[in-house]
């Protein structure tokens, strides 16, 4: 759409479809307006509730102490099979997604029934619930963020992000998407 500008020129007009944004949370344009104009957030502050929410992703204190948050640390722990269980619970995933997204067969986490899981699941496990995170923060609560997840996205092809985040490339795409929402840049 263009319009004339006084001096001869056309400026365009990027007008987003009515559609595109009512889907687009409100807090998430008013972090974009106090963002452009200077009042950046806290960074140390919404790194604990990163941690936190991570931490109820996983199945709360017990399953997922914070002290193990770090990266530094995760060497020297593994999740238990009851985290995996609160992490398909929270994201509304069923057992057969969770395991497809973990690269895990039923029998082995049969195995894992009574102990921690291996250390290559534990990484995966925590890569799922950064995104899921990451998707919380960018939409402002829970439920938008895990219904954004299994929601086929054009952005990606058609393909639900909750189906992406097996892989380290997924997962850094469907992060990718989730900056360019939280800055506005749609398409």
């Amino acid at each position: 759409m263009t319009r004339p500008t006084g001096e001869g020129r056309e400026a365009t007009s990027h007008a987003r479809p009515a559609e595109l944004a009512t889907r687009v949370p409100v807090e998430m344009v008013l972090r974009h307006v106090a963002c452009q104009n200077g009042h950046m957030p806290d960074v140390s502050k919404a790194i604990v509730t990163r941690e936190k929410r991570m931490q109820s992703l996983l199945g709360g204190p017990k399953l997922f102490p914070l002290r193990f948050a770090s990266p530094l640390r995760r060497e020297e722990w593994a999740l238990r099979v009851l985290a995996l269980e609160a992490l398909s619970k929270n994201l509304r995933a069923t057992r057969a997604e969770l395991l497809a997204a973990l690269h895990v067969s039923d029998r082995t986490l049969l195995r894992w029934k009574k102990g921690a899981i291996s250390s290559e699941a534990t990484d995966r496990a925590l890569r799922i619930a950064r995104v899921a995170v990451r998707a919380e923060e960018v939409f402002g609560n829970r439920k938008q963020a895990v219904d954004w997840l299994h929601t086929a996205n054009r952005s990606l092809a058609g393909r639900k992000p909750f189906d992406l985040i097996r892989t380290d490339a997924g997962a850094e795409l469907v992060v990718d998407v989730l900056g360019r929402l939280e800055h506005g840049v749609f398409g």
